[in-house]
């Protein structure tokens, strides 16, 4: 053999050493990734149990608010049920007492307003007896007046 086939056969057998290492290396590579996401992945569970533990105090906390609030809320709506109750039985009362007010006004009101159409039916009264003794006296007088204007014309026709 020559040593340049030497060479080549010494080459192959480093190339196929060298590729068992290569495959090797790329193996424990992985396996040092593995290892390397394993414990990210467990800091990362470690960190979201903690989280969790938190947000459930949070929200303890919060449904705890929530009651404390539920129960002002209803302290706060009993109360002004009640104020309201007493506020319209306050206004019925004064609603009652003002109609009250309200219709002895009206009736004193009407009989102000009947009297004087009493007062206003005798004047009435009383102005329609004037018109028709005036219009009596008119006619009394227009009379009268036609008997001067009769005797005058009678006169004149003797003047003439």
């Amino acid at each position: 053999m020559s040593a340049k086939l030497k060479a080549v056969e010494d080459i192959k057998k480093l190339a196929r050493t060298l590729s068992g290492l290569i495959e090797l290396a790329e193996e424990l590579e992985k396996n040092a990734s593995l290892e390397q996401s394993a414990k990210e992945t467990e800091s990362r569970a470690v960190k979201a149990r903690a989280d969790e533990k938190s947000a459930t105090a949070a929200l303890e906390k919060t449904q705890e608010k929530v009651k404390d609030a539920e129960a002002e809320a209803e302290e706060i709506i009993t109360l002004a049920k009640k104020e309201a109750d007493e506020h319209r039985e306050q206004s019925q009362k004064g609603m009652a007492s003002l109609r009250e007010e309200t219709n002895i006004t009206v009736k004193k009101m009407l009989k102000v307003a009947e009297d004087k159409e009493v007062a206003i039916d005798k004047e009435v009264a009383i102005a329609a007896d004037e018109l028709k003794n005036l219009k009596a006296e008119i006619k009394e007088k227009k009379e009268y007046f036609d008997d001067l204007n009769q005797q005058l014309e009678a006169i004149r026709a003797k003047v003439r």
